[in-house]
């Protein structure tokens, strides 16, 4: 019930709604998922609730409203900010800002008022506007020659744009989930996820970074990279969980020693793993968490394990 009360609030926050509110949206998104990992982690059987979350998550996605509507927004609310007055509109993009009093100041904004005067001006900046919101990367760096200082509006199309990192997030939840409610019914984990479709799912989600299926294997007790803090394979905490200690031994004069390993964290055999392949447009097989939270990397994959039963 929480998770479709806060899917519902993200949902609504980017509906219809200016930038701002939808990275609000998107950002309540994020968090809910968070925690749907930490109530996986929990659960142990009931497939009648995972059964819920998976519709709930299922129709979220479904109605998601057009992630340009932003643009939309913002391109109104500037519309309508041109019509202030010039004086106000430099007060806002004016170098020199704290000196009012300054002679060449004070000129260009007189310039400016002069200007507005003439019905072209205010179509002249119109157009810049719309080359702003609507033109090509090369257009928009020439907003500012072509005189465009006043019109301060212009909102970056890769923040408007729905990252794909999200869009990974979210679907690999509904696997998460669908992969949990298959282990409830069955009593083991799946092996692939071809066996989810249909009865789980119409289609295994695809992976945004390249509209493929998302990758998916079933552990058979390994480390995989795993940037700090969130890696678990500090001194004895592999012992606990049967997890065997990361290779690597070295030399230093003439002495051998055990060298930091990098980063890992043990999957213990039985679980899922999924990966999406991020950014680089790689598919590296998921044996390195992206260390990076907004671009992988060589030899690195976006990573989501699929939280075990609680015992």
């Amino acid at each position: 019930d929480n998770l479709g009360i806060g899917l519902a609030v993200s949902r609504t926050l980017q509906h219809d709604s200016v930038l701002i509110s939808a990275l609000v949206g998107r950002a309540t998104e994020s968090v809910w998922l968070s925690g749907l990992d930490r109530w996986l982690e929990k659960l142990r059987g009931h497939p009648e609730l995972l059964k819920r979350v998976l519709r709930t998550l299922l129709r979220y996605e479904a109605e998601l409203p057009d992630e340009r509507q932003p643009l939309k927004g913002e391109y109104l609310m500037a519309l309508n900010t041109l019509e202030e007055t010039p004086a106000q509109l430099l007060e806002m993009s004016i170098e020199n800002r704290g000196k009012r009093d300054d002679p060449m100041r004070q000129a260009e904004i007189q310039g400016a008022v002069l200007a507005w005067l003439f019905p072209w001006e205010h179509e002249r900046h119109r157009r810049i506007l719309r080359v702003m919101f609507q033109g090509d990367p090369h257009q928009r760096l020439n907003v500012r020659e072509w005189g465009g200082a006043l019109v301060v509006f212009g909102v970056p199309s890769d923040r408007l744009t729905r990252r794909k990192r999200g869009v990974a997030r979210l679907r690999a939840s509904q696997l998460q989930v669908a992969l949990r409610l298959y282990q409830a019914e069955t009593g083991k984990p799946a092996a692939t996820l071809d066996v989810l479709v249909p009865r789980y799912l119409s289609a295994i989600p695809v992976d945004p970074f390249d509209g493929r299926p998302f990758r998916y294997r079933l552990s058979k007790g390994e480390h995989i990279g795993w940037p700090a803090p969130d890696a678990v394979d500090a001194p004895g905490a592999n012992a606990a969980a049967g997890a065997p200690p990361a290779p690597g031994v070295g030399m230093a004069g003439g002495m051998p020693f055990v060298p930091a390993p990098p980063p890992t964290r043990w999957v213990p055999e039985g679980q899922g793993i999924l990966w999406a392949i991020g950014e680089d447009g790689r598919d590296d097989g998921g044996v390195q968490q992206s260390t990076a939270p907004f671009g992988s990397r060589f030899g690195e994959d976006i990573i989501y394990l699929v939280p075990l039963p609680a015992e």
